[in-house]
C-alpha cells in the first residue's frame, strides 16, 4: 500500500515543522485503515501490524515534540531583522 504522507521522514532535519505536520497526517491516514479484524471462510484480515505501526509513529511524534531544537522558542530562526533606517 502506498501512503501519501509517508515521506514525512525526509523533512526531519531540514524542516522540523513540516516533519511534524506530515507525520501527523501520516498517523491519520494509517489510523483510517485500522478497523475491526475480519475472519471468514475465504478470507481473514488482521490489523495488528497497522496498530503496531501507528503506535511507533505516535512515539516518533512524541519524541519530535520533546526535541528542543524543533520548538519555536528553542529552534533556529531564519527571520531577518531589517534596519529601520
Amino acid at each position: 500500500m502506498a501512503y501519501t504522507y509517508s515521506d514525512y521522514i525526509t523533512y526531519e532535519e531540514s524542516d522540523p515543522a513540516t516533519y511534524r505536520s506530515r507525520l501527523r497526517l501520516h498517523i491519520q491516514e494509517v489510523s483510517d485503515l485500522i478497523g475491526p479484524d475480519v475472519a471468514g471462510a475465504d478470507m481473514s484480515v488482521q490489523r495488528n501490524a497497522l496498530i503496531t505501526y501507528r503506535d511507533s509513529l505516535m512515539a516518533s511524534l512524541k519524541e519530535a515534540k520533546a526535541d528542543p531544537a524543533a520548538r519555536i522558542n528553542g529552534g533556529l530562526s531564519y527571520a531577518r531583522v531589517r534596519d529601520p533606517r
